[in-house]
């Protein structure tokens, strides 16, 4: 776990599992391909600042597209990232 910050791995599978380029799920997010890329990759300490309503922002875009094991897998990490 990542203390008070989201995983950016688990956030890439969700795009992956969803079928969504970066450039794709960036539009969508209203963000650069840099900064969604940096995001996942953990660079400059990008996921450190995701606040939760980015996270359900992601999550609404991608689970319509996202296999039923990925939405399990993000529910069941959801539900650890707030009761650790």
């Amino acid at each position: 776990m990542f203390g008070d910050r989201f995983d950016p791995k688990e956030l890439k599978r969700i795009r992956e599992d969803s079928g969504f380029t970066q450039q794709q799920l960036a539009d969508k997010l209203g963000i650069t391909r840099t900064t969604l890329s940096k995001i996942e990759n953990d660079k400059d300490n990008a996921a450190v600042s995701l606040e939760l309503n980015f996270v359900k922002q992601w999550w609404k875009v991608c689970h319509q597209n996202s296999s039923k094991p990925a939405r399990k897998r993000f529910t069941n990490y959801i539900v650890s990232f707030f009761n650790p």
